[in-house]
């Protein structure tokens, strides 16, 4: 409550009406006054000489909200919250345009049916070796994100989808957000955190950050990894960022890059997949023949994350990439702006490894642009 706002108007605070919670959900005790500027326990706006006994900040603490509403006194639109979850979108709205939703409503179903990671047929599969794998395969990733950095900071992930990094935050006492635009992309979220005994740490908004439903510098951290390009309009997801981010504090954003081998090799197989499909009419071929091939072969214990990263290559309805220079200007608002690639393409990989020679590619033609800066 101390840092949703209506995603419509922005409205800050909404009104919190519960209607199931549960008032004993946890155990914990906290060490100081986390909100800053409303507090929802006792619907009113924190003063200087609050303290924790004055707000009851240990019984709030113990509550979970499982079902309610948060109405914005403004514009009088309503937002439902489901099984803990606050459902910030404004597209939901009945009196929408349906041509203006039409784009994110795309982007939604495709990584609903397709969610990163890939959905497993077992708990230890789906959270403990889809961790294993995305370290494994992302080496660079604990180098770059300071996962360790954050107790008691509050911080958000645009895109969690199944909180793989996000419960790293967790995992180190972060107060944490998560957003996701996709209803399936959130129940496994949640359930890895429930896995991972991580639910009090964390708190998982379904929303958009074209439309963020944020106030004003509200986050010591925003972190995002491969989502944004995947928004019809990315400027304004960065320009949301700067919004949602506190002065002189840090984010890292992944998205992109164009002149990356991948961007070459993944357009190939574009052309490829539609000539196989217009021949055969199978919209599955392309995954159909990977399965055959070496690289599928190799990789049996990941099968389903590799069916998903096939789909998501050939048929995600937004993929955009970035050049350095165009991100310079995207960026423009923020300061100390550093920019990073890494990830060869598996095929490329393949044969220099990631020795010298890989490790050298990686750096002129990675396929993930990782930018750095303050707000």
């Amino acid at each position: 409550m101390d840092v949703c706002c209506c995603p419509h108007c922005g409205q800050f605070p909404l009104q919190l009406n519960i209607q199931k919670q549960n008032p004993i959900a946890y155990k914990l005790h906290p060490s100081k006054v986390y909100c800053e500027k409303y507090c929802g326990f006792n619907k009113t706006l924190i003063k200087k000489e609050d303290t924790i006994e004055s707000l009851d900040c240990k019984n709030c603490f113990k509550a979970e909200i499982i079902g309610g509403k948060l109405t914005c006194p403004a514009c009088k639109r309503s937002y439902p919250i489901k099984e803990s979850t606050p459902i910030l979108l404004e597209f939901f709205e009945a009196d929408t345009d349906i041509k203006n939703k039409h784009a994110v409503l795309n982007v939604q179903k495709f990584w609903d049916i397709h969610p990163c990671s890939g959905k497993w047929d077992s708990a230890i599969e789906q959270y403990s070796t889809t961790e294993n794998y995305r370290y494994k395969t992302h080496p660079w990733l604990k180098h770059l994100v300071p996962f360790n950095s954050f107790k008691e900071k509050r911080i958000i992930e645009i895109g969690c989808g199944q909180c793989i990094d996000f419960s790293q935050f967790c995992k180190v006492g972060a107060y944490a957000i998560g957003l996701d635009l996709t209803p399936g992309g959130i129940s496994l979220g949640m359930g890895r955190l429930e896995y991972f005994g991580l639910m009090p740490y964390a708190d998982l908004v379904l929303a958009n950050v074209e439309r963020i439903p944020f106030r004003q510098n509200s986050f010591d951290y925003v972190y995002s990894y491969g989502v944004i390009h995947h928004t019809k309009r990315t400027q304004t997801a960065i320009n949301n960022i700067y919004g949602i981010l506190k002065p002189n504090h840090d984010f890292n954003i992944m998205y992109y890059y164009t002149y990356s081998f991948t961007k070459i090799i993944e357009g190939t197989a574009k052309l490829l997949n539609k000539a196989l499909v217009g021949i055969t009419r199978d919209k599955d071929i392309m995954w159909k023949i990977i399965k055959k091939l070496s690289l599928g072969k190799s990789q049996r214990d990941v099968t389903s994350y590799l069916n998903t990263k096939v789909s998501a290559t050939l048929h995600a309805p937004i993929i955009k990439t970035y050049s350095v220079s165009k991100s310079k200007k995207m960026f423009r608002k923020f300061k100390n702006l550093s920019f990073t690639l890494v990830h060869l393409h598996p095929i490329v990989e393949h044969f220099t490894g990631r020795g010298r020679v890989g490790l050298f590619l990686e750096r002129h033609f990675g396929w993930d642009l990782v930018i750095k800066g303050k707000k």
